[in-house]
């Protein structure tokens, strides 16, 4: 299970895990000043139709960062949103999906 979260760092050297330095750890006196850390969920699963059976995938406390940016996703405008309707209508043999995740 560790060996995801060692691609995920800075590898690991005695079974020759690669790495991605996608994330990086830190002790919490490491935190600048006025930050503070949040938890993580990890989930673990064994799915043996693949290649590496287990699976270890984790998330963050959302709930409990704080970001001065922006945070939503901008949305297409309506002229765009019709040019893609007819590109999807007159391609022959085109098939559509859509989806709204309101409150994922």
């Amino acid at each position: 299970g560790s060996k995801e979260f060692a691609r995920l760092s800075q590898g690991r050297s005695k079974d020759d895990t690669p790495h991605t330095d996608t994330i990086r750890w830190k002790h919490p006196r490491e935190l600048p000043h006025g930050k503070k850390a949040t938890y993580m969920r990890i989930c673990a699963n064994y799915r043996p139709q693949k290649a590496d059976p287990h699976r270890v995938r984790a998330t963050v406390g959302g709930n409990l960062i704080t970001y001065k940016g922006p945070t939503r996703t901008p949305t297409a405008d309506l002229s765009l949103f019709k040019l893609f309707c007819n590109s999807i209508i007159s391609t022959p043999g085109a098939r559509f999906i859509d989806a709204d995740l309101k409150d994922f």
